[in-house]
């Protein structure tokens, strides 16, 4: 019976449902856990000289092109914000570089307003200036991090294979000869060897080189459990490296979801005496299709990335849905406004709760009927205390989201996870 719940553990629901009962203060509460992640703000700060692709690197990250990219433009002169167009509390920052006429290490901590940021990147095109070293030590004095990056790697590679008449040259060996120019380069500043760690990059094509564990790092590293679930739905859309962090943190929020769809359900369940929150329900769906880029606007920009013609992947991922998984695809399609424009989620999902009721509430009674949710509302009644209404609430919606994730993390993982040019022959063999 035990294996029937999902992801949670007997003493922290016992806990819950004593500090706060089954009623309005414990829907509140599980509002606020599985809410928490969207009022964490977290500043980045991108940091080096002009021209050598912070704009770029900026846009990569965030999926899209917002930061103004130029080749002319002499110096950044000051910071400039970039609010992150799916979490505008996550802000990039385009900071100044050091040994410039306006900035030095007299000033640079006041110009830069230093403690505004939660980490830093900071980038190079060649080897890092010798006021790095400084510049780490005075981020980890703060207890922040770092991460430290080498930019327009594909034009070093591009150049050398050029130059070599021969052609022994292999990219592999030009791409160790910059780390080991950069290693010794931080050698030469008194970096410890733990600390030589440098991500190479093509802003252009995050595919390429260490842009993908880059993006993994920042989001795994030690900030708080809130922090990583920001920035997991925020950046990384198309990683696979991030893929089964993400299926992980989305099976960790199923017990507050269904805690909070059991203490505030209003639609009744048919064939049962319990009522379950749609509205909860749909919007954490929502959630696992921006979280696995599998959002429209998320397909549209993997199918730039991916060399094929727009709306090739689209139109056949949404195929598989169509056929394979119905529910996914209704939702899909009938939120399509609210996941490219956050700020009207809520009030459109109450709106969307009512347009996908019919299609919806046949599947959840199937589902409350079923020996697994009896399973879990037989553990939920003695052992937490819940009257069996709310017990078998919190049993559906465990098993309908665990359902749904599991469905979806399947499709993510095969359009992730194959070569791009590979990508639409692939997913019509899926189809079939």
């Amino acid at each position: 019976m035990a294996s029937e719940v999902p992801s949670e553990t007997v003493e922290e629901l016992e806990e819950l449902t004593a500090k706060y009962g089954l009623g309005k203060e414990l829907y509140d509460a599980m509002l606020e856990k599985k809410d928490a992640w969207k009022k964490e703000k977290i500043s980045i700060a991108v940091v080096g000289p002009s021209r050598i692709g912070k704009s770029s690197h900026i846009n990569a990250l965030m999926g899209e092109k917002l930061a103004n990219v130029s080749a002319t433009k002499e110096c950044t002169m000051e910071c400039t914000s970039y609010p992150h167009p799916k979490n505008r509390n996550i802000i990039f920052w385009d900071v100044p570089g050091m040994n410039t006429l306006n900035f030095n290490r007299e000033n640079y901590n006041e110009k830069i307003n230093f403690d505004r940021y939660d980490f830093f990147l900071i980038l190079t095109q060649d080897i890092f200036a010798d006021d790095t070293k400084w510049l780490t030590d005075e981020i980890q004095n703060r207890g922040k991090s770092y991460y430290l990056v080498r930019t327009k790697v594909d034009i070093t590679v591009r150049d050398a294979l050029e130059e070599d008449e021969d052609g022994s040259l292999q990219e592999e060996d030009i791409l160790a000869d910059i780390r080991d120019t950069l290693k010794k380069g931080l050698h030469r500043q008194g970096f410890s060897e733990e600390k030589f760690k440098v991500y190479l990059v093509n802003n252009k094509n995050p595919k390429q080189y260490d842009f993908r564990a880059l993006e993994q790092d920042i989001c795994s590293d030690s900030y708080s459990k809130f922090q990583q679930e920001a920035l997991m739905l925020t950046i990384g859309s198309h990683n696979t490296k991030l893929l089964e962090a993400k299926y992980a943190m989305f099976k960790s929020r199923i017990k507050w979801v269904a805690m909070a769809s059991a203490a505030g359900g209003a639609v009744p369940i048919p064939g049962v005496s319990a009522t379950v929150d749609l509205c909860i329900i749909i919007e954490e769906v929502i959630l696992y299709y921006r979280g696995f880029g599998l959002d429209k606007e998320s397909v549209k920009s993997l199918e730039k990335l991916a060399g094929v013609d727009e709306g090739e992947i689209e139109k056949t991922f949404v195929g598989i849905l169509e056929i394979s998984y119905p529910i996914l695809h209704s939702i899909r399609n009938k939120s399509a406004v609210v996941v490219k424009d956050p700020k009207l989620i809520k009030d459109a999902l109450p709106i969307l709760a009512k347009n996908l009721m019919k299609e919806l509430l046949p599947l959840i009674g199937k589902i409350a009927a079923s020996e697994a949710a009896e399973n879990i509302a037989k553990f939920a009644v003695p052992v937490v205390g819940m009257a069996v209404g709310a017990a078998i609430s919190y049993g559906v919606t465990c098993l309908q989201l665990k359902g749904m994730l599991n469905d979806m993390v399947e499709v993510a993982r095969d359009v992730h996870t194959i070569p791009t040019n590979q990508q639409a022959k692939r997913l019509d063999r899926f189809a079939n």
